[in-house]
């Protein structure tokens, strides 16, 4: 029996021993899940970095790590009761595997009482370990309580911070909003500005876009066929829009080349260059904008004036002379001897004064740069006197002269430049010299032929004219031939006008330049001056209007069967044949006559009415689709 109670004793010590050590490490691991969990916190509420709210869960975070430490001291003196224990029991056990014989019973009895003692000895440790045990359990439930109060104030951070982050962010993107309101306010307020600018720049555009002087460089003298080039330009600055017509225009100014010759009789030739006011020669070329490019003038007085916005060039050329460098050949010393002639290489050849412009004020134009001319050459007239007599070096008085007036011609086109044309044009100087008003008493549209050839309708019957004015608003290629291109020029300009409002945006050159003549090939509408001594056809598709000979001749084209076009006839033969009124009164009864036809002829096609071949054929040409 007493060995029965020493085995439950042992057994239940034993017991106890590996409920605590179980106990025990339980309570430790959830400690060290807690320490984990805690420094986890930590770190999020670091990087959350709400400050006072860190620093008060790192005190108690901190109360909590030592508790901890305590209470692993408390597990490690346990768990060295534990190993003690478990000693004892082992030499219980060796003692009750002892054999019993030969011992006597005071032994058994003492025996007895010690392991009551040691009995009571493991249940007293056994409660205090179960005491410690539950003040584990209570420490782990405090651990647990101010985890979930550490866990809900880091929610509480997180929802503070989101709410912080998400006020930032439409903050941001308030303000974003904001920065591109702004932008898009300034922009709009630029383009306002711009647009103002521009419209203010195409209601009063400039009287001379650009002016030029064109002639042959001195580099180039002594080739057979130079090429012409810009020697001024005012402004020097190019305006962007004609830039290309930069590269063109010497080519437009000379269309058939320029000569440059040396004289025989040098000091003869120059005297007649510098005194001769007859010799201007006066051309225009026109340069149409092209239809894809958007450019619309808003200018009122253009419109009325230039309804084609063309661009003019109105050309004035003179003949002038270019002196080379002194002659050093004795030989050729004593030949200009005996010819009188100053000892120099004198080549003659011609300058050409170009004003681009979009008014139609050629006479104006033609006066402003006759302005120009006769007032450099009458101080190089002055000088030439001198010049022959003391034998100095031509080149100070050659066509090159006007370097030295350079600031008083662009100080002088600069007030040109500054007039605003309405009805009046103020008397300007230059040196002192010639003034000019302009003529008040026409019509707007008028002024495009105050300079046309007094014959410009002179040999033409109403048949013919209706002919030609059909060939052109039906996008025949058509060229207009004459001796003196101002006549082509006029006469191209008044067809033009004749087809309003229709506009004729095809290639239009008043002046073909001999490298252009590929254009008669081209298999599009075109409307040419070819200046020419005698009539000829290059192509048997081109309607070839010869106005050389006295009475018009039209080639290459079929007259329309069409009522309206003989009404037409009709009512402008009256017109053709009155030679009682002057040249300007003809041209604007013919448009007055052409203008209503027109109007009358583009309601009838608008109303489904264009039965009549010729409305028909209108009906398919392309001005008309631009037009509609």
């Amino acid at each position: 029996m007493d060995n029965n109670i020493e085995k439950d004793l042992l057994l239940k010590s034993q017991t106890h021993a590996d409920s605590l050590l179980k106990m025990v490490k339980k309570l430790k691991s959830e400690n060290q899940a807690l320490l984990t969990q805690i420094q986890q916190l930590q770190k999020q509420l670091s990087i959350l970095g709400d400050n006072s709210l860190f620093q008060k869960i790192q005190s108690e975070n901190l109360k909590l790590t030592q508790e901890n430490e305590q209470l692993v001291d408390k597990y490690k003196e346990l768990q060295q009761q534990i190993y003690d224990l478990k000693l004892q029991n082992a030499n219980l056990q060796q003692q009750l595997n002892q054999p019993k014989q030969g011992i006597p019973k005071i032994s058994s009895s003492i025996t007895n009482e010690e392991l009551y003692s040691k009995c009571l000895q493991l249940e007293f440790s056994y409660k205090k370990s179960q005491q410690d045990n539950d003040q584990l359990i209570q420490k782990n439930s405090q651990l647990m309580n101010e985890k979930n109060q550490l866990f809900e104030e880091l929610q509480k951070v997180e929802e503070l911070y989101k709410q912080a982050k998400s006020q930032s962010n439409l903050s941001m993107s308030m303000s974003m909003q904001t920065m591109e309101l702004s932008q898009q306010i300034i922009a709009q307020n630029d383009y306002n500005k711009s647009q103002i600018i521009h419209t203010k720049q195409k209601d009063c555009v400039k009287l001379i876009q650009e002016f030029y002087i064109i002639s042959v460089p001195i580099t180039s003298i002594k080739y057979q066929n130079p090429e012409p080039m810009v020697l001024f330009k005012h402004p020097i600055q190019c305006d962007q829009e004609l830039k290309t017509l930069f590269q063109v225009l010497p080519l437009f100014a000379f269309p058939r080349g320029i000569k440059c010759q040396t004289t025989q009789q040098a000091k003869k030739d120059i005297l007649r260059v510098l005194q001769d006011e007859q010799l201007l020669d006066f051309s225009i070329q026109v340069f149409t904008p092209n239809k894809d490019s958007g450019k619309d003038i808003k200018n009122e007085f253009i419109q009325n004036t230039n309804p084609d916005q063309l661009l003019y060039a109105v050309i004035v050329s003179s003949p002038d002379f270019i002196a080379d460098k002194k002659l050093t050949n004795s030989h050729e010393l004593v030949q200009q001897k005996k010819l009188g002639n100053p000892a120099q290489n004198i080549y003659l050849s011609n300058v050409a004064f170009v004003i681009l412009t979009y008014y139609p004020y050629h006479k104006l134009f033609y006066q402003i740069v006759k302005n120009i001319i006769t007032t450099l050459k009458y101080e190089r007239n002055q000088l030439s006197k001198q010049a022959f007599d003391q034998e100095y070096d031509l080149r100070s008085i050659d066509q090159y002269y006007f370097t030295n007036h350079e600031n008083e011609i662009r100080k002088y086109l600069d007030q040109v430049q500054q007039l605003t044309l309405t009805k009046i044009i103020q008397p300007i100087k230059l040196f002192d010299n010639t003034e000019f008003i302009q003529n008040t008493q026409l019509s707007p549209i008028l002024y495009n032929f105050e300079l046309a050839p007094n014959n410009l309708l002179q040999g033409w019957s109403a048949s013919n004219f209706v002919l030609a004015f059909q060939a052109v608003i039906l996008e025949s290629k058509v060229a207009i031939i004459n001796r003196s291109q101002k006549y082509i020029a006029y006469l191209m300009i008044l067809l033009s006008f004749c087809i309003k409002p229709l506009n004729y945006f095809h290639p239009f050159i008043l002046d073909v330049p001999e490298k252009l003549m590929p254009l008669l090939d081209a298999p599009v509408p075109v409307f040419l001056g070819l200046q020419m001594e005698e009539f000829r056809q290059f192509n048997d598709d081109v309607v070839y209007v010869n106005t050389i000979s006295s009475n018009v001749e039209i080639e290459n084209v079929e007259r329309l069967k069409s009522n309206l076009l003989i009404e037409l006839e009709n009512q402008i033969k009256p017109v053709l044949c009155n030679s009682n009124i002057i040249l300007i009164k003809k041209i604007e009864q013919l448009l007055n006559i052409f203008k209503d036809f027109m109007n009358q002829a583009l309601n009838r096609i608008k109303s489904k009415q264009a039965k009549d071949l010729f409305l028909q054929k209108i009906e398919e040409t392309q001005i008309y689709q631009m037009y509609k």
